[in-house]
């Protein structure tokens, strides 16, 4: 069994599981509350990182209102029901298993980060899991994103696609949930892909690039994609992604525990891909195949 400690901070931690997917479907008790309420957008008292995250919201954010609040604030007002948040979060995962009889409990000597939005209303942020939040954004801890700020580049297409999961949902193009919510995100991909360059940045320091263990996980995984990519630098990937080239596409691999292949639109800062699997550090064949057709 696997149990979720949560655990937030006012060091403005982030991440995990499915990002804008939505972990309840459209029609539950705990996505209706939601989209009926101003979200409180929980700032982390970092000047950067907090003018980074207005600017996404004041720009991408259209499907509810919303207004920003300071961490203290939050922590006064997590337990009000009728109130909803975009917060950071820091996750530790215990996991409890039984060898002979015996129980034994081992925990993750990393932690797991995502962006998510919540409802409030339980006894203190503590009462918390992953099961609370109603739709998620990940970040990278085994793909160069062991810390919130590395992410910050790309706060656009987190609030963006967030805001796209809420919007879908709301008018019938996304139903279910999980994996089954990602399915037109990826309709259209095969399309995009054939009329754009995929860019890949060279330079970024991840297990998910095959770096960490001396290989070119990612030069060998990408003799599977059958349109047009260029491998950039780290300054000239972030140029791209803060740019609106309609040329270009950006791949971005975020590894938390479970492994997200994320496609980029820098034109339109939305995600135009989405490939999940439950576990894996490194780019494979496999994962470019799916790409290649569109396939989760």
């Amino acid at each position: 069994m696997k149990k979720i400690i949560l655990s937030l901070t006012t060091l403005f931690l982030a991440g995990m599981y499915q990002a804008q997917v939505l972990q309840y479907t459209p029609d539950s008790k705990q996505f209706q509350s939601l989209i009926t309420r101003t979200i409180n957008v929980v700032e982390t008292g970092n000047e950067e990182f907090d003018k980074a995250l207005h600017s996404a919201f004041d720009t991408y954010w259209k499907s509810t209102k919303f207004e920003y609040i300071s961490y203290d604030d939050f922590k006064k007002s997590v337990t009000d029901q009728s109130k909803s948040f975009f917060i950071p979060m820091n996750i530790n995962v215990t996991f409890t298993k039984t060898k002979n009889g015996m129980q034994q409990q081992a925990l993750y000597e990393k932690t797991k980060f995502w962006y998510g939005l919540i409802n409030g209303g339980k006894k203190s942020i503590e009462n918390y899991g992953d099961n609370d939040v109603i739709v998620l954004s990940p970040i990278g801890l085994y793909s160069g994103e062991d810390q919130l700020f590395p992410s910050m580049y790309r706060l656009d297409y987190v609030v963006k696609s967030m805001d796209d999961a809420i919007s879908g949902a709301k008018n019938g193009e996304v139903k279910g949930k999980l994996l089954e919510s990602l399915k037109p995100i990826n309709a259209g991909f095969v399309k995009i892909a054939k009329e754009k360059t995929l860019i890949i940045n060279k330079d970024a320091h991840s297990v998910a690039m095959g770096k960490d263990r001396g290989q070119t996980t990612l030069e060998k995984a990408l003799a599977e994609y059958p349109y047009k990519y260029k491998f950039v630098s780290d300054s000239e990937f972030k140029e791209i992604m803060a740019g609106n080239d309609e040329n270009y596409i950006c791949l971005l691999p975020v590894i938390e525990v479970n492994k997200h292949i994320l496609v980029f639109e820098p034109a339109t800062k939305k995600i135009v891909y989405y490939g999940w699997q439950m576990q894996g550090l490194e780019v494979k064949a496999g994962d470019i195949k799916s790409l290649s057709k569109g396939e989760i």
